[in-house]
Parts: C-alpha cells; structure tokens; sequence
C-alpha cells in the first residue's frame, strides 16, 4: 500500500532534495567556483596612525589577499571594483589648515580630493567607485600643506574601502 501525497510530505521532500544538493555542490566545487561570485565583497576599515605629508593607515582587521600596507601606502592585492571612502579631519584649523588639501592618489592619478573647510577642520567624506587591478601603482592619502596635526581619532579620520567582485 503506497503513501498519499500529502503538501507536508512532498515539501518535506523537496527540502531533503535541495538540502542533498547544496552538501553535494560544495564538496565538488572546483577552486575557481569557489571564488566569491558577483554581488560578494569584503570590506576594510583604515586607522590614521601617522601623518605628516601623506598619512600612515592601519586596517582594523587585516585581509592581506586584498590589500596590503606598507608605511604609507597601500597595495591592491586583488582585481576588481573597489568603493573608497576617506575622510580626514585636522585638529586644528589654523591658517595652514585652513589651506590644506587631501588627495587619495594611485600614483600620479588623483582619485579623490578635497581641501579642509575652515569650519569642521574636516575634508567631509569623500567616496567614489574605482575598478582596480592587482600589482599597478599604490594608494597613498597626502596633504598638500606641511605643519598640520590630523586628528587620528577612527570617527573623524578613516579609510574605508569595500571590495566587490569583478567576474
């Protein structure tokens, strides 16, 4: 004598199937599958630890496969599209302050800029979207003014950098 068909029972099924599926598709993915797919990403944030002429970061948590540090700069480990945000802001905002400009540069290329407003002693948050490819030139955060003091305080001077997969 066979089972009736019930909805609970057929659902029951269903999630055994595609449950067996899953353990099976992960045991047999190749190294490239396992790559992270379209729409996955990670993120770093970056502390100010020293600043002079160009500012010294460190990453709260290290991923060293993405990017790596080295005094001031800061090398692409891996290719694919990268949303930068920066904000700087001075602890004081003297007359030097007052003229200072902020660049995230990749070499020569300036990526994003700002000058110091007088008023928040702070750049603002400067954000963009770069596709970057792993091995070119290094990102470096400079100040164009020499004399100033930057706040390395992580909610008023950080680097934030997420990394989203480029297939």
């Amino acid at each position: 004598m066979s089972k009736s068909l019930t909805p609970s029972l057929l659902n029951s099924h269903v999630i055994a199937f595609f449950g067996e599926m899953t353990a099976l598709r992960s045991h047999c993915l190749s190294p490239l599958e396992a790559a992270p797919q379209w729409g996955e990403g990670r993120m770093l944030t970056y502390t100010a630890v020293r600043a002079g002429k160009a500012i010294e970061w460190l990453a709260k948590r290290p991923n060293a496969d993405l990017m790596s540090e080295s005094g001031e700069t800061l090398a692409v480990m891996k290719d694919g599209y990268y949303f930068l945000s920066l904000r700087v802001t001075l602890s004081s905002c003297r007359e030097a302050a007052q003229q200072a400009t902020v660049s995230l540069k990749r070499g020569a290329r300036v990526l994003l800029q700002s000058s110091v407003h007088a008023d928040t002693c702070s750049t603002g948050v400067l954000a963009k979207v770069e596709e970057l490819s792993a091995g070119e030139e290094k990102l470096q955060v400079t100040i164009s003014s020499s004399g100033v003091n930057v706040d390395c305080a992580e909610a008023v001077t950080h680097l934030d950098v997420i990394y989203m997969f480029r297939p």
